[in-house]
């Protein structure tokens, strides 16, 4: 029961900071770095400007900010329903690969294990990141969106 006492203030601390921290990072990267790419201003002019901007525009911000989370849920829960259909076209694809594995296998078996293990696991390496760029092509659309909404929400802001 004292464990709970004591993790309790320690966790609301932590949720706290962490919003803080969360928010902090969600202005810095959907509006200051925007800024900073745009007018080609160093780090503390761009938090400057948008400070100047952020006070006429508390609660568009706000919504933004609420409205990128609800967002954010609803393209995660697509993407994780999507896994399934990309989950079964990387099966497709990686049944060669795995026949190049098994190959592997059995050509280096009777050369020894020593070799047998590193050609199988640089094969795998090579494998394993040929799949995350697959994956990172298929999903890199999602994360293009969010930048150029920022940009978008950005030149809003600043009545373009």
């Amino acid at each position: 029961m004292t464990t709970c006492i004591i993790l309790l203030p320690i966790f609301i601390l932590l949720l706290l900071v962490g919003l803080v921290l969360g928010f902090f990072l969600f202005l810095v990267y959907d509006f200051v770095v925007p800024i900073m790419y745009m007018k080609r201003y160093p780090f503390a002019s761009a938090w400057r400007y948008f400070l100047k901007i952020a006070r006429s525009n508390k609660l568009e911000i706000f919504i933004y900010w609420i409205f990128k989370i609800i967002l954010g849920m609803g393209i995660s829960l697509v993407l994780l329903i999507s896994l399934i259909p990309v989950g079964i076209v990387l099966a497709i694809i990686a049944i060669p690969f795995v026949a190049v594995g098994v190959g592997i296998y059995y050509l280096f078996k009777s050369a020894g294990q020593i070799l047998m293990y590193s050609s199988l696991g640089i094969y795998g390496f090579i494998v394993f990141f040929f799949f995350i760029y697959l994956l990172s092509v298929i999903y890199v659309p999602v994360s293009a969106f969010f930048v150029r909404y920022s940009l978008e929400m950005l030149k809003k802001l600043e009545g373009r």
